[in-house]
Protein backbone atom coordinates (compact mmCIF):
# COMPACT_ATOMS: atom_id res chain seq x y z
CA UNK A 1 0.00 0.00 0.00
CA UNK A 2 2.74 2.26 1.04
CA UNK A 3 4.37 1.93 -2.38
CA UNK A 4 1.27 2.69 -4.41
CA UNK A 5 0.22 5.96 -2.39
CA UNK A 6 4.29 6.81 -3.10
CA UNK A 7 3.28 6.27 -6.59
CA UNK A 8 0.03 8.19 -6.76
CA UNK A 9 1.64 10.90 -4.60
CA UNK A 10 4.45 11.10 -7.46
CA UNK A 11 2.13 11.11 -10.04
CA UNK A 12 -0.10 14.39 -8.33
CA UNK A 13 2.95 16.29 -7.34
CA UNK A 14 4.46 16.18 -10.91
CA UNK A 15 0.71 16.16 -12.24
CA UNK A 16 1.40 18.75 -15.32
CA UNK A 17 4.31 16.96 -16.39
CA UNK A 18 2.69 13.59 -16.61
CA UNK A 19 -0.45 14.99 -18.46
CA UNK A 20 1.76 16.98 -20.81
CA UNK A 21 3.74 13.84 -21.33
CA UNK A 22 0.50 11.62 -21.95
CA UNK A 23 -0.28 14.40 -24.67
CA UNK A 24 3.10 14.05 -26.24
CA UNK A 25 2.05 10.54 -26.37
CA UNK A 26 -1.25 10.27 -28.30
CA UNK A 27 -0.44 13.18 -30.63
CA UNK A 28 2.75 10.79 -31.89
CA UNK A 29 0.95 7.95 -31.51
CA UNK A 30 -1.86 9.09 -33.36
CA UNK A 31 0.42 9.69 -36.14
CA UNK A 32 1.60 6.80 -36.30
CA UNK A 33 -1.18 5.33 -36.84
CA UNK A 34 -2.92 7.72 -39.08
CA UNK A 35 -0.34 8.61 -41.47
CA UNK A 36 -1.15 6.31 -43.89
CA UNK A 37 -4.55 7.04 -44.45
CA UNK A 38 -4.37 9.10 -47.51
CA UNK A 39 -7.33 10.91 -46.78
CA UNK A 40 -6.37 12.36 -43.46
CA UNK A 41 -2.51 13.16 -45.13
CA UNK A 42 -4.37 15.14 -47.43
CA UNK A 43 -6.93 17.01 -45.22
CA UNK A 44 -4.22 17.68 -42.94
CA UNK A 45 -2.15 19.15 -45.12
CA UNK A 46 -4.35 21.18 -47.24
CA UNK A 47 -6.27 22.68 -44.31
CA UNK A 48 -3.95 22.96 -41.41
CA UNK A 49 -0.53 22.35 -42.32
CA UNK A 50 0.28 24.44 -45.23
CA UNK A 51 -2.18 27.63 -44.41
CA UNK A 52 0.00 27.12 -40.83
CA UNK A 53 3.07 27.56 -43.18
CA UNK A 54 1.95 30.65 -45.00
CA UNK A 55 0.38 32.32 -41.75
CA UNK A 56 3.31 31.35 -39.29
CA UNK A 57 5.73 32.40 -42.68
CA UNK A 58 3.79 36.01 -42.89
CA UNK A 59 3.72 36.73 -39.22
CA UNK A 60 7.25 36.14 -38.36
CA UNK A 61 8.31 37.28 -41.80
CA UNK A 62 8.23 40.74 -41.10
CA UNK A 63 11.19 40.12 -38.53
CA UNK A 64 14.40 40.27 -40.38
CA UNK A 65 16.57 37.57 -38.61
CA UNK A 66 15.67 34.02 -38.20
CA UNK A 67 13.70 32.99 -35.39
CA UNK A 68 13.67 29.81 -36.20
CA UNK A 69 16.97 29.76 -36.03
CA UNK A 70 17.31 31.40 -31.89
CA UNK A 71 14.63 29.20 -31.39
CA UNK A 72 16.69 26.42 -31.97
CA UNK A 73 20.12 27.86 -30.57
CA UNK A 74 17.59 28.75 -26.85
CA UNK A 75 16.28 25.68 -26.71
CA UNK A 76 19.63 23.96 -26.81
CA UNK A 77 20.77 26.48 -24.24
CA UNK A 78 17.89 25.86 -22.15
CA UNK A 79 18.18 22.47 -21.95
CA UNK A 80 21.61 22.13 -21.16
CA UNK A 81 21.44 25.06 -18.20
CA UNK A 82 18.11 22.93 -17.11
CA UNK A 83 20.22 19.55 -16.86
CA UNK A 84 22.86 21.30 -15.08
CA UNK A 85 20.67 23.17 -12.53
CA UNK A 86 19.02 19.64 -11.92
CA UNK A 87 21.81 17.41 -11.60
CA UNK A 88 23.26 20.49 -8.45
CA UNK A 89 20.16 19.75 -6.68
CA UNK A 90 20.16 16.21 -6.88
CA UNK A 91 23.28 16.52 -5.98
CA UNK A 92 22.96 19.01 -2.77
CA UNK A 93 19.35 18.50 -1.69
CA UNK A 94 17.43 15.71 -0.69
CA UNK A 95 14.79 13.31 -2.15
CA UNK A 96 17.53 13.10 -5.00
CA UNK A 97 15.54 10.33 -7.02
CA UNK A 98 12.09 12.35 -6.86
CA UNK A 99 14.34 15.43 -8.60
CA UNK A 100 16.06 13.35 -10.80
CA UNK A 101 13.04 11.57 -12.27
CA UNK A 102 11.33 15.10 -12.28
CA UNK A 103 13.67 15.93 -14.69
CA UNK A 104 13.54 13.01 -16.84
CA UNK A 105 9.93 13.68 -16.75
CA UNK A 106 10.26 17.30 -18.19
CA UNK A 107 12.76 16.31 -20.78
CA UNK A 108 11.10 13.01 -22.04
CA UNK A 109 8.18 15.03 -22.58
CA UNK A 110 9.36 18.46 -23.99
CA UNK A 111 11.24 15.63 -26.56
CA UNK A 112 8.26 14.48 -27.47
CA UNK A 113 6.04 16.83 -27.66
CA UNK A 114 8.30 18.81 -30.13
CA UNK A 115 9.01 15.45 -32.17
CA UNK A 116 5.17 15.18 -32.36
CA UNK A 117 4.40 18.73 -33.49
CA UNK A 118 7.60 18.34 -36.23
CA UNK A 119 5.56 15.10 -37.22
CA UNK A 120 1.77 16.74 -37.08
CA UNK A 121 2.93 19.85 -39.20
CA UNK A 122 6.16 18.80 -41.57
CA UNK A 123 6.54 14.77 -41.45
CA UNK A 124 2.54 14.30 -42.26
CA UNK A 125 3.52 15.69 -45.94
CA UNK A 126 5.28 13.07 -46.90
CA UNK A 127 2.53 10.54 -47.00
CA UNK A 128 -0.14 13.58 -48.89
CA UNK A 129 -0.11 14.51 -52.51
CA UNK A 130 3.26 14.36 -54.72
CA UNK A 131 3.95 17.10 -56.91
CA UNK A 132 3.44 15.00 -60.29
CA UNK A 133 -0.21 13.85 -58.47
CA UNK A 134 -0.89 17.77 -58.36
CA UNK A 135 0.61 18.87 -61.37
CA UNK A 136 -0.44 16.62 -63.82
CA UNK A 137 3.16 15.81 -64.66
CA UNK A 138 3.68 11.88 -65.62
CA UNK A 139 6.73 10.96 -63.63
CA UNK A 140 7.57 8.05 -64.93
CA UNK A 141 10.92 6.17 -65.61
CA UNK A 142 13.46 7.16 -68.19
CA UNK A 143 15.35 6.05 -70.77
CA UNK A 144 19.46 6.45 -70.58
CA UNK A 145 19.00 8.16 -74.00
CA UNK A 146 15.96 10.56 -72.33
CA UNK A 147 18.50 11.23 -69.35
CA UNK A 148 21.59 12.06 -71.47
CA UNK A 149 19.45 14.38 -73.23
CA UNK A 150 18.06 16.17 -70.05
CA UNK A 151 21.54 16.51 -68.73
CA UNK A 152 22.78 17.81 -72.08
CA UNK A 153 19.77 20.48 -72.02
CA UNK A 154 20.71 21.56 -68.59
CA UNK A 155 24.15 21.59 -69.13
CA UNK A 156 23.97 24.35 -72.12
CA UNK A 157 21.52 26.48 -69.71
CA UNK A 158 24.20 26.74 -67.36
CA UNK A 159 26.31 27.30 -69.55
CA UNK A 160 24.83 30.12 -71.24
CA UNK A 161 23.81 31.49 -67.78
CA UNK A 162 27.21 31.69 -66.83
CA UNK A 163 28.55 34.09 -69.32
CA UNK A 164 26.52 36.60 -67.92
CA UNK A 165 26.26 36.26 -63.86
CA UNK A 166 28.93 38.10 -61.96
CA UNK A 167 31.95 36.27 -61.06
CA UNK A 168 35.19 37.66 -59.38
CA UNK A 169 38.89 37.85 -59.98
CA UNK A 170 39.60 34.05 -60.06
CA UNK A 171 36.42 33.25 -62.72
CA UNK A 172 34.33 31.84 -59.52
CA UNK A 173 30.69 33.30 -59.65
CA UNK A 174 29.89 35.05 -56.98
CA UNK A 175 26.39 36.66 -55.90
CA UNK A 176 24.38 39.36 -53.98
CA UNK A 177 23.00 37.29 -51.68
CA UNK A 178 21.25 39.82 -49.54
CA UNK A 179 19.82 40.91 -53.55
CA UNK A 180 19.05 37.21 -53.91
CA UNK A 181 17.01 37.22 -51.28
CA UNK A 182 14.51 40.53 -51.77
CA UNK A 183 13.77 39.44 -55.02
CA UNK A 184 13.15 35.69 -54.29
CA UNK A 185 9.46 35.86 -53.37
CA UNK A 186 9.10 36.82 -57.16
CA UNK A 187 10.39 33.56 -58.01
CA UNK A 188 6.78 31.64 -57.14
CA UNK A 189 4.70 34.47 -58.71
CA UNK A 190 3.16 34.34 -62.03
CA UNK A 191 3.90 30.16 -61.94
CA UNK A 192 3.03 27.91 -64.79
CA UNK A 193 -0.91 26.68 -64.74
CA UNK A 194 -0.44 23.56 -63.76
CA UNK A 195 1.93 25.01 -60.45
CA UNK A 196 -1.34 27.07 -59.19
CA UNK A 197 -1.41 25.44 -55.99
CA UNK A 198 1.74 27.19 -54.57
CA UNK A 199 0.25 29.82 -54.76
CA UNK A 200 0.23 31.90 -51.99
CA UNK A 201 0.98 35.17 -50.12
CA UNK A 202 4.99 36.24 -50.74
CA UNK A 203 7.66 34.99 -48.13
CA UNK A 204 10.94 36.23 -48.05
CA UNK A 205 13.81 33.64 -47.32
CA UNK A 206 16.32 34.27 -44.19
CA UNK A 207 20.20 34.49 -44.24
CA UNK A 208 21.47 32.58 -40.98
CA UNK A 209 23.77 33.95 -38.42
CA UNK A 210 25.29 30.39 -37.64
CA UNK A 211 25.16 29.38 -41.51
CA UNK A 212 28.88 28.48 -41.21
CA UNK A 213 27.96 25.64 -37.84
CA UNK A 214 25.15 24.57 -41.27
CA UNK A 215 28.26 24.29 -43.00
CA UNK A 216 29.81 21.94 -40.33
CA UNK A 217 26.87 19.64 -40.51
CA UNK A 218 26.54 19.79 -44.47
CA UNK A 219 23.16 21.86 -44.44
CA UNK A 220 22.07 24.43 -46.90
CA UNK A 221 19.42 25.39 -45.53
CA UNK A 222 16.62 24.06 -43.45
CA UNK A 223 12.74 24.97 -43.09
CA UNK A 224 11.29 25.15 -40.14
CA UNK A 225 7.69 24.18 -39.83
CA UNK A 226 7.30 26.47 -36.78
CA UNK A 227 7.21 29.31 -37.87
CA UNK A 228 6.80 28.62 -41.10
CA UNK A 229 10.15 30.14 -41.89
CA UNK A 230 12.63 29.60 -45.18
CA UNK A 231 16.31 29.68 -43.58
CA UNK A 232 19.35 29.81 -45.79
CA UNK A 233 22.70 28.97 -45.01
CA UNK A 234 24.74 31.71 -46.89
CA UNK A 235 28.41 30.46 -46.39
CA UNK A 236 28.02 28.10 -48.76
CA UNK A 237 29.38 28.48 -52.18
CA UNK A 238 27.22 30.95 -53.97
CA UNK A 239 26.35 28.97 -57.28
CA UNK A 240 24.06 27.26 -55.22
CA UNK A 241 23.02 29.76 -53.02
CA UNK A 242 20.19 31.14 -55.30
CA UNK A 243 18.49 27.20 -56.07
CA UNK A 244 19.16 26.54 -52.02
CA UNK A 245 16.43 30.02 -51.59
CA UNK A 246 14.18 28.30 -53.96
CA UNK A 247 14.77 25.16 -52.52
CA UNK A 248 13.48 25.98 -48.98
CA UNK A 249 10.89 28.35 -50.28
CA UNK A 250 9.37 25.57 -52.05
CA UNK A 251 8.55 23.93 -48.77
CA UNK A 252 7.50 27.28 -47.50
CA UNK A 253 4.67 26.60 -50.40
CA UNK A 254 3.84 23.26 -49.15
CA UNK A 255 6.25 21.06 -50.95
CA UNK A 256 7.02 18.61 -48.54
CA UNK A 257 9.23 15.99 -50.02
CA UNK A 258 13.03 16.90 -51.08
CA UNK A 259 13.09 15.43 -54.80
CA UNK A 260 9.98 17.84 -55.28
CA UNK A 261 11.50 20.69 -53.65
CA UNK A 262 14.16 20.21 -55.85
CA UNK A 263 12.45 19.81 -59.09
CA UNK A 264 9.85 23.15 -57.74
CA UNK A 265 13.49 24.53 -57.27
CA UNK A 266 14.71 24.05 -60.85
CA UNK A 267 11.34 24.75 -61.83
CA UNK A 268 10.87 28.62 -60.49
CA UNK A 269 14.63 29.13 -60.93
CA UNK A 270 14.67 28.55 -65.14
CA UNK A 271 11.16 30.44 -65.88
CA UNK A 272 12.38 33.23 -63.49
CA UNK A 273 14.24 35.76 -66.30
CA UNK A 274 17.03 36.08 -63.87
CA UNK A 275 20.10 34.81 -64.78
CA UNK A 276 21.35 34.43 -61.04
CA UNK A 277 18.48 32.17 -60.64
CA UNK A 278 18.72 30.28 -64.14
CA UNK A 279 22.20 29.40 -63.43
CA UNK A 280 21.85 27.87 -60.12
CA UNK A 281 18.86 26.26 -60.83
CA UNK A 282 20.40 24.59 -64.38
CA UNK A 283 23.05 23.51 -62.14
CA UNK A 284 21.04 21.98 -59.62
CA UNK A 285 19.41 20.45 -62.63
CA UNK A 286 22.70 19.36 -63.92
CA UNK A 287 24.25 17.49 -61.15
CA UNK A 288 21.56 15.09 -60.05
CA UNK A 289 21.24 14.49 -63.69
CA UNK A 290 24.71 13.83 -64.33
CA UNK A 291 24.77 11.92 -61.15
CA UNK A 292 21.83 9.61 -62.72
CA UNK A 293 23.78 9.73 -65.55
CA UNK A 294 26.67 8.01 -64.23
CA UNK A 295 25.26 5.26 -63.29
CA UNK A 296 23.38 4.59 -66.07
CA UNK A 297 25.98 4.46 -68.21
CA UNK A 298 29.61 5.50 -68.07
CA UNK A 299 30.37 6.76 -71.29
CA UNK A 300 27.52 8.99 -72.06
CA UNK A 301 28.33 10.60 -68.84
CA UNK A 302 31.77 11.39 -69.96
CA UNK A 303 30.82 12.48 -72.86
CA UNK A 304 28.15 14.70 -71.19
CA UNK A 305 30.90 16.14 -68.84
CA UNK A 306 32.46 17.40 -72.29
CA UNK A 307 29.79 20.46 -72.73
CA UNK A 308 30.61 22.20 -69.65
CA UNK A 309 32.03 25.02 -70.44
CA UNK A 310 35.19 26.73 -67.90
CA UNK A 311 33.27 28.74 -66.33
CA UNK A 312 31.17 25.88 -65.01
CA UNK A 313 33.84 23.56 -64.55
CA UNK A 314 35.36 25.92 -61.98
CA UNK A 315 32.34 26.29 -60.09
CA UNK A 316 31.57 23.02 -59.60
CA UNK A 317 34.92 22.07 -58.77
CA UNK A 318 35.09 25.02 -56.03
CA UNK A 319 31.64 23.93 -54.64
CA UNK A 320 33.41 20.29 -54.05
CA UNK A 321 36.34 21.61 -52.42
CA UNK A 322 34.15 24.10 -50.29
CA UNK A 323 32.26 20.75 -48.94
CA UNK A 324 35.06 18.96 -48.88
CA UNK A 325 36.65 20.33 -45.67
CA UNK A 326 33.48 19.55 -43.72
CA UNK A 327 34.05 15.64 -44.01
CA UNK A 328 33.70 15.68 -40.23
CA UNK A 329 32.10 13.20 -37.57
CA UNK A 330 29.87 16.13 -36.87
CA UNK A 331 28.49 16.17 -40.50
CA UNK A 332 28.25 12.32 -40.58
CA UNK A 333 26.68 12.75 -37.37
CA UNK A 334 24.28 15.62 -38.62
CA UNK A 335 23.61 13.51 -42.20
CA UNK A 336 22.74 10.09 -40.30
CA UNK A 337 20.26 12.28 -38.08
CA UNK A 338 18.24 13.47 -41.28
CA UNK A 339 18.61 10.35 -42.76
CA UNK A 340 17.36 8.74 -39.57
CA UNK A 341 14.77 11.10 -39.71
CA UNK A 342 13.29 10.58 -43.55
CA UNK A 343 13.36 6.84 -43.17
CA UNK A 344 11.12 7.06 -40.01
CA UNK A 345 8.63 8.97 -42.49
CA UNK A 346 8.57 6.44 -44.68
CA UNK A 347 11.53 7.72 -47.55
CA UNK A 348 13.15 5.11 -48.24
CA UNK A 349 16.07 6.95 -50.17
CA UNK A 350 16.78 8.72 -47.50
CA UNK A 351 19.07 11.63 -47.90
CA UNK A 352 18.90 10.32 -51.60
CA UNK A 353 15.71 11.34 -52.17
CA UNK A 354 17.25 14.83 -52.82
CA UNK A 355 18.51 13.27 -55.99
CA UNK A 356 15.05 11.48 -56.71
CA UNK A 357 13.93 14.66 -58.91
CA UNK A 358 15.42 13.05 -61.87
CA UNK A 359 12.25 11.50 -63.51
CA UNK A 360 10.20 14.50 -62.70
CA UNK A 361 12.63 17.07 -64.27
CA UNK A 362 13.08 14.37 -67.74
CA UNK A 363 9.42 14.24 -68.05
CA UNK A 364 9.13 18.15 -67.75
CA UNK A 365 11.89 19.38 -69.52
CA UNK A 366 12.07 15.97 -72.18
CA UNK A 367 10.78 17.65 -74.61
CA UNK A 368 12.51 20.95 -74.75
CA UNK A 369 15.59 18.78 -74.35
CA UNK A 370 14.42 16.71 -77.20
CA UNK A 371 14.02 19.49 -79.72
CA UNK A 372 17.54 21.06 -78.97
CA UNK A 373 18.98 17.85 -79.52
CA UNK A 374 17.32 18.06 -82.83
CA UNK A 375 18.03 21.20 -83.47
CA UNK A 376 21.99 21.40 -82.60
CA UNK A 377 22.25 17.83 -85.34
CA UNK A 378 20.13 20.04 -88.17
CA UNK A 379 22.52 22.25 -87.98
CA UNK A 380 25.76 20.10 -87.92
Amino acid sequence: MDDKKAQTNLFRQYLTRHVFLIVAVVLLCSFYILREVRAVADFVTTYITHPWHRIAGTVFGVVPFSIAEWLCVLAIAGVLAYVIVTVIKVIRKPEKLRRAYAAFISILAGALMAYSLLCWLWGIGFYSNTIAELSGIKDEAVSVAELKEATIYFAEKANAAAEVVNRDEGGIYVCDTQRILKEAPALYTNLPKEFDFLKGPQAYPKAMVFSYVHSLMGFTGFFFPLTGEANINVHAPDCFIPSSVAHELGHQYGVTREQDANFIAVMVCMQSGNADFVYSGALLAYVHLASALKKASYEDWLEVTSYLNDSVKKDLVANNEYWKQFETPINQFSENAYEGFLHNQGQELGMQSYGACVDLLVAYYGAEAKKMQNQSADIQ
